[in-house]
C-alpha cells in the first residue's frame, strides 16, 4: 500500500493513482480505497484526487485523442499521468480557472519531471482546451463520438442501432457527469426523527425517501449507515423491490442479494405497513461464500423480520439442497434475481468498467442470467411473483431475455417489464416482473 508523505499534494497522490491504474488496470474503486491510505492531517485529499482520477476515467479516450498527435513519442508514465490530470481539470473546471491549473502542473512537473518535460507539459496544455473545443463542434461520425465521450466505439454504435443518435448522445453525456450519492432513508418514525437533525446535509430528490448528499458533507453523515435506517443507494436499484411489492407475512427469496441493498429495501417495503404481522415475514438473501460478509452485514440490520443469509453458488451448487440443510422453504410467494451483468447502466458510476467490457461479455451474461431465471423460476409457488432485474441496459440482457424466459417457461407470465435510461438522477437498469400462473 502506498502512504503519501506528510509533505504531499495532491498533485503526488493522484499521479500515483494513475501511474497505479495504468501499470495494473483493476477496479477504480479497488484503487481509491486499498492502494492509498491517506493519513488525518492530509484526508482533505482524498475527495479530490478521487475526483481527478475518476474524472481522468470518464475521458480517458477523449484525452488520448488530442494529445497523442501532438507527441512524437509515447509519454513515460509518470509524465502521461501528469498530463491526465491536468487535462481531467481543465475538462471539470471554466476557462478562468484554466491559467491556474496549467501553472500549477507545470510547476509540479518542474519538481518532478526534467525541465525539457516540464517544458512539453506546459506546451501541450495550453493547446489542449483549444483542440478539444474544436473537436466539439465537430462529432461527425459514430467513432468521434466515441472517442469525444470516451466509451468503446462498438458500444456507442450498438446504442445508436438500439437506442436511436439522439438518444445515444444523451446517455454518454449522462455517463460522462460526477455520480452523485443517494441515501436511502427507511420508512419508520424513527428514521424520519434521526433524519430530521441532518437534513440540512441533503437535497430532497422526486424519489420517495431518497436524498442526495450535498458536496463536502461525507463525514458529516457517514456514521448513519451504521444504523438500521439508512442505506446508500441509487434510486434506479430501488424500482425492482418496488415492482415485486413484497408483503408482511411472505416467504421471500433474494438471489444474488450482496451486498443486501435490495434485501433492506425490500424489508423497508414490508415495514411500509406498520400494522402487519412483520415477524412472520421470512426473507432468504442468497449469494456465493466471497460476497457473504457484507450480505450478513446489512441483513443483521434488519430487526422487524426474518432474514436467513445462505451461501451457494446458484450456477454451481444445488439452492434446493442449501436450502433443505438449512430448513427453509423450498417455494416462495416472491424472488427477487438481480442477476449478474455488464454494468452498461452504471458506467456513470464506474467509469473503468467502459473499458473492461466487451461485446462477448453481454452475450455471456445474457447466457448466465438464463441460466439463473431458470433456476429462480423453480422456487416461485403457483401464483408467485419472480422479479429479475440488471444493471444492464443491453436488450440482450433484459427484453430479449425476459421474452426467452416466457418461451421456454409457460407456465409463467409478464407482469410488468422496462428498461430504465440512466439520467442526470437515476442509473440505467432493467426490471421485469413474472407471475407463475395457478
Amino acid at each position: 500500500m502506498n502512504k503519501e508523505s506528510p509533505k504531499s499534494t495532491y498533485h503526488d497522490i493522484v499521479v500515483k493513482m494513475l501511474e497505479e491504474y495504468d501499470t495494473n488496470p483493476a477496479k477504480a474503486d479497488e484503487i481509491m480505497s486499498e492502494q492509498f491510505i491517506f493519513t488525518d492531517k492530509n484526508r482533505t485529499f482524498r475527495r479530490v484526487c478521487q475526483f481527478i482520477f475518476l474524472t481522468v476515467l470518464r475521458n480517458k479516450l477523449l484525452i488520448d485523442h488530442i494529445l497523442r498527435p501532438m507527441s512524437a513519442k509515447k509519454p513515460s508514465a509518470k509524465l502521461n499521468a501528469i498530463l491526465c490530470a491536468a487535462c481531467a481539470e481543465v475538462i471539470e473546471n471554466k476557462e478562468d480557472k484554466h491559467p491556474k491549473i496549467v501553472h500549477d502542473w507545470v510547476n509540479y512537473a518542474k519538481k518532478s519531471c526534467s525541465v525539457g518535460e516540464s517544458r512539453f507539459v506546459n506546451a501541450l496544455l495550453r493547446k489542449f482546451y483549444v483542440e478539444k473545443d474544436k473537436f466539439a463542434k465537430n462529432l461527425k461520425t459514430d467513432d468521434d463520438l466515441a472517442a469525444f465521450y470516451s466509451h468503446p466505439a462498438w458500444i456507442v454504435k450498438k446504442w445508436i442501432s438500439q437506442f436511436g443518435r439522439e438518444k445515444t448522445i444523451e446517455i454518454l453525456k449522462n455517463n460522462q457527469l460526477p455520480s452523485d450519492v443517494f441515501f436511502r432513508v427507511s420508512p419508520t418514525a424513527e428514521a424520519k426523527d434521526i433524519l430530521k437533525n441532518y437534513e440540512q446535509f441533503f437535497a430532497p430528490t422526486e424519489f420517495q425517501n431518497f436524498y442526495k448528499l450535498k458536496t463536502g458533507h461525507w463525514s458529516d453523515v457517514s456514521h448513519l449507515l451504521e444504523t438500521p435506517w439508512f442505506y446508500i443507494q441509487d434510486p434506479s436499484t430501488f424500482e425492482g423491490p418496488k415492482m415485486l411489492s413484497p408483503t408482511p407475512g411472505q416467504k421471500i427469496l433474494d438471489l444474488c442479494a450482496s451486498p443486501g441493498g435490495k434485501s433492506r429495501a425490500i424489508a423497508d417495503i414490508v415495514l411500509e405497513n406498520p400494522n402487519a404481522p412483520q415477524s412472520e415475514t421470512i426473507l432468504v438473501s442468497v449469494d456465493t461464500g466471497r460476497r457473504m460478509k457484507n450480505l450478513k452485514d446489512n441483513l443483521s440490520k434488519l430487526k422487524s423480520i426474518k432474514s436467513f443469509p445462505i451461501e451457494c453458488d446458484l450456477l454451481k451448487e444445488d439452492l434446493s439442497e442449501k436450502l433443505k440443510t438449512s430448513e427453509l422453504p423450498l417455494e416462495y410467494d416472491c424472488a427477487y434475481l438481480d442477476a449478474p451483468c455488464s454494468n452498461t447502466g452504471v458506467l456513470r458510476r464506474r467509469p473503468d468498467a467502459r473499458y473492461r467490457i466487451t461485446e462477448s461479455d453481454i452475450f455471456e451474461c445474457a447466457k448466465i442470467q438464463s441460466e439463473m431465471l431458470s433456476i429462480a423460476a423453480k422456487h416461485i409457488k403457483p401464483g408467485g411473483r419472480l422479479l429479475y432485474s440488471t444493471c444492464s441496459i443491453e436488450d440482450e440482457e433484459d427484453k430479449l431475455n425476459a421474452e426467452a424466459f416466457l418461451k421456454n417457461h409457460p407456465n409463467f407470465k409478464l407482469i410488468d417489464g422496462k428498461t430504465l435510461i440512466p439520467s442526470t438522477d437515476n442509473d440505467g437498469a432493467g426490471t421485469y416482473l413474472f407471475e407463475r400462473t395457478k
